[in-house]
């Protein structure tokens, strides 16, 4: 596991073989296995992220948003504020 050292982590449950890149910011949240978390990606608070996910660099995921086991989430995608599963 990696976490930056610039990275803003607070809150968290992390299963092992996860990687937070640089300047990433999250708040309260759980995830899974072996995932991939980019730069200057924010996860807000109650975010539930699966097993073997891929956020790419400047993504939003905001509170109550759910991402299921194999998702890539490409540059840039910002989610909205309502119960949203991605598959």
């Amino acid at each position: 596991m990696i976490i930056s050292k610039t990275a803003i982590v607070k809150d968290f449950e992390i299963v092992n073989d996860t990687n937070i890149w640089e300047f990433a910011n999250i708040y309260k949240y759980e995830i899974g296995n072996d995932c991939n978390i980019g730069s200057y990606v924010e996860i807000q608070n109650g975010v539930k992220i699966g097993d073997r996910v891929a956020i790419s660099s400047h993504s939003f995921i905001c509170s109550l948003v759910e991402v299921e086991d194999d998702v890539f989430v490409g540059h840039g995608v910002m989610t909205i504020n309502e119960i949203t599963h991605l598959k």
